[in-house]
């Protein structure tokens, strides 16, 4: 948690000199009824708005512990924030030292996002539904990610050997 905050980020990465770098995912909808002339317009309007309301809720915060904040948004149903591409792209350079293994991370991590981000969308649905007895929907509605949580958060392009001897074997 946040000092002097009932905030609580989604994500905590530790940085080099005692710093940590706070990460919350908003979903946000394109749709909603005062944004959506801007955001039909504008790619990516939605997300970037989100983005702006969480670095107003959250940076003065962080700032005040010496930390640092990034907003993770995603436009339902899926288009994600520009700035958070960033992110994911100096992280992919920062853990992978070729193009392929930049790759396999960044692909490796959007899709964690985009599951956490339809899941979140799916959650907000089932809490809305107007029934009042929701059993029926455990009965017939299997969980679409039983093992979410991954062993090894490490993307498998790491965990690969050097593939170069398959490429002169097979010419």
């Amino acid at each position: 948690a946040i000092q002097e905050s009932n905030k609580r980020p989604d994500a905590a990465v530790f940085l080099e000199g005692m710093r940590t770098l706070f990460l919350d995912i908003r979903t946000c909808d394109p749709l909603k009824s005062p944004e959506v002339a801007a955001c039909s317009q504008t790619i990516g309007h939605a997300a970037n708005l989100g983005a702006t309301i969480k670095d107003h809720d959250w940076l003065e915060l962080v700032s005040g512990q010496g930390d640092v904040f990034q907003a993770i948004c995603h436009e339902h149903p899926g288009r994600i924030g520009s700035v958070a591409l960033s992110v994911l792209d100096r992280a992919a350079a920062k853990f992978g030292q070729t193009p392929p293994q930049r790759n396999a991370f960044k692909t490796y991590w959007l899709q964690r996002l985009h599951m956490v981000n339809t899941r979140g969308v799916a959650d907000v649905i089932l809490q809305r539904l107007p029934f009042e007895d929701q059993t029926f929907l455990s009965r017939t509605l299997p969980d679409p990610l039983p093992h979410f949580s991954h062993p090894n958060p490490q993307p498998v392009a790491f965990q690969l050997r050097d593939a170069s001897h398959y490429a002169r074997a097979v010419v």
